[in-house]
C-alpha cells in the first residue's frame, strides 16, 4: 500500500529537479548523448527533458518511418523524467504532434512537471504502480549572491491562468483544485493519482524493452565516466 502524501519525506518536484542536474547522469546527456531510445514503434525518454538536439528529431522521425512501413497502430512513448525545460517540452510535443498514429504512453518511475505535459497530451497513459506524478506553476531557477540555486514560482498572471485552466480540463477539476495541486508542487503515487480519472492503466511488471533501453543508457554512462579515468 503506498503512503499517505502527507507522510512522504520525497522532495518537491522543483527540488528533484535540481539534484538530477547535478548527477552524473544529466552530465552525461550534456555531452550531446542521446537520452531519447527508440526501437520499433516505442521512444523511450529517461532523465531531464533537456538540450534537444536535431538527432533527437531524427529519432522521432525514425519511429514514424517505421508505424508508417510496418502498419503499426500506435507507438508507445516511455517516460521515466521529473520534467525539464519548457521549451524543451514544447519541442518534444511538436515531435509528437507529427505522429501519424495516435501515441499511448507509459508512465515508469517519475513523470512530472514538463514530462506530465508530454503524457497528457497522449491517447492513453498506462503507468507503473511504483511509479509517481505530479504538476506544479513554473518555476525559475537563480542564483543568490553566494552562487546557491533559488527556487522562485513564475509570477506571471498568464501562464498562471493558462496552467490552471489546463490541468482542471485534464484533470477534471476545478480550477481552485488545480491552483491547490500546483502550488503543493508534490508528487502522488498512484493511489492518489488514480483519482484524477487521466490514468487509462495499472500494470506491475517493467516491460523488458524498458529494461534493456535502461541497461543501454546506463552501460553508456559507465563507459563513458571510466574513459574519462584513463
Amino acid at each position: 500500500m503506498s503512503k499517505p502524501l502527507e507522510e512522504s519525506k520525497i522532495d518537491s518536484i522543483a527540488e528533484s529537479i535540481i539534484k538530477l542536474a547535478k548527477r552524473p547522469i544529466f552530465q552525461y546527456r550534456k555531452n550531446n548523448k542521446p537520452f531519447i531510445m527508440t526501437e520499433k514503434n516505442y521512444i523511450c525518454i529517461i532523465g531531464n527533458i533537456c538540450l534537444m538536439l536535431r538527432k533527437d528529431q531524427q529519432k522521432f522521425q525514425e519511429v514514424f518511418d517505421y508505424v508508417k512501413e510496418h502498419n503499426c497502430e500506435n507507438i508507445n512513448l516511455i517516460i521515466n523524467s521529473p520534467g525539464g525545460s519548457v521549451k524543451d517540452k514544447d519541442r518534444v510535443l511538436e515531435y509528437i504532434n507529427k505522429s501519424p498514429v495516435p501515441i499511448d504512453c507509459i508512465i515508469i518511475g517519475k513523470c512530472a512537471s514538463a514530462a506530465i505535459e508530454i503524457a497528457l497530451e497522449c491517447r492513453n497513459i498506462s503507468i507503473y504502480y511504483k511509479s509517481k506524478v505530479g504538476i506544479h506553476y513554473p518555476i525559475n531557477i537563480e542564483y543568490d549572491e553566494d552562487r546557491k540555486e533559488v527556487l522562485k514560482e513564475t509570477n506571471d498572471q498568464n501562464q498562471i491562468k493558462y496552467y490552471k485552466e489546463y490541468f482542471s480540463r485534464k484533470f477534471n477539476i476545478s480550477e481552485e483544485e488545480a491552483n491547490t495541486l500546483l502550488k503543493e508542487s508534490k508528487y502522488l503515487n498512484v493511489d492518489q493519482a488514480i483519482k484524477y480519472n487521466f490514468i487509462t492503466n495499472i500494470f506491475y511488471e517493467l516491460p523488458e524493452i524498458y529494461l534493456r533501453f535502461k541497461n543501454t543508457l546506463m552501460s553508456k554512462i559507465e563507459y563513458q565516466h571510466i574513459s574519462k579515468k584513463i
